[in-house]
């Protein structure tokens, strides 16, 4: 069990001044047949560029827009964008009970920044009103604690998924994960204000697991690193194989009535 009671964030020599963001305009690789099939949750945000590093890693890529393209997914990516107007286009396209349905019936699922957000059981930070989650996640969260637009960074992280080797981080309008429950696993973290005295920084986790659902701080999907990626679509492997060829039936019996989403990449 994780808690963070330190409140402000630090950015070390190891912060790196940002690159342009890659994979935007690359093209997704067609899968073979028989190949894992993953929806990328395309309400709002930044979708097309993790659909690039999925479909690299040999997966049939889905965009996410109505409730029927849930049917027979193996596994579902939520991307950054702004959590709480996702909230607003699931709850209203009738998404949002059938996303938590996948969480609850050990669906793997990806979360990156708002996508963690929306992910999280509990959200420290919400907009007036607060906001609805699909959860599922044994994690509290905080939005935007790294800062606004302007103090958005690139840095390299340390983590058990890739050994010997750093891998990079884009951190934008990014939240921190501010506590985590005794199921959930640390994979990476990043130094807060070191404590007085010359004592070691405290950090904060970034990348955690728990059980099927992987939740990321960062935007994994703007680096060439596939590292996150590919250990998301491992723990897809490892519950198709389980689960074998029997696919989730979605009920669409009361889809509302479609509505248009914006393409637009807008992150937060």
């Amino acid at each position: 069990r994780f808690i963070l009671t330190c409140g402000l964030p630090a950015f070390p020599a190891s912060h790196i001044k940002m690159n342009l963001p890659t994979n935007l305009c690359d093209n997704v690789v067609t899968a073979q047949e028989g190949a894992p099939v993953i929806g990328v949750l395309a309400l709002h945000g930044g979708y097309h560029e993790h659909k690039v590093m999925l479909s690299r890693l040999g997966c049939m890529v889905r965009e996410i827009r109505q409730l029927p393209h849930l049917e027979g997914i193996d596994g579902l990516v939520i991307p950054g964008g702004e959590s709480t107007t996702m909230g607003h286009l699931a709850e209203r396209l009738g998404l949002l009970e059938p996303l938590r349905a996948f969480v609850a019936d050990g669906g793997p699922v990806m979360g990156t920044c708002a996508g963690l957000i929306f992910l999280a059981n509990t959200v420290d930070g919400q907009k007036k009103g607060g906001q609805r989650l699909v959860g599922g996640m044994d994690l509290t969260v905080r939005r935007n604690f790294f800062g606004s637009q302007v103090d958005s960074f690139q840095t390299e992280l340390d983590t058990e998924i890739a050994p010997g080797r750093k891998v990079p981080a884009v951190f934008i309008r990014a939240p921190a994960i501010l506590a985590t429950g005794p199921r959930v696993h640390v994979l990476a973290s990043v130094p807060l204000d070191p404590e007085q005295d010359g004592a070691a920084p405290k950090t904060a986790p970034v990348a955690v697991q728990d059980g099927n659902l992987l939740g990321i701080c960062f935007h994994p999907e703007l680096s060439k690193d596939n590292v996150w990626h590919a250990h998301f679509v491992s723990l897809v492997t490892a519950r198709r194989a389980t689960a074998g060829t029997k696919k989730r039936k979605v009920d669409i019996s009361h889809a509302p009535v479609q509505v248009t989403t914006s393409k637009r990449n807008v992150r937060a």
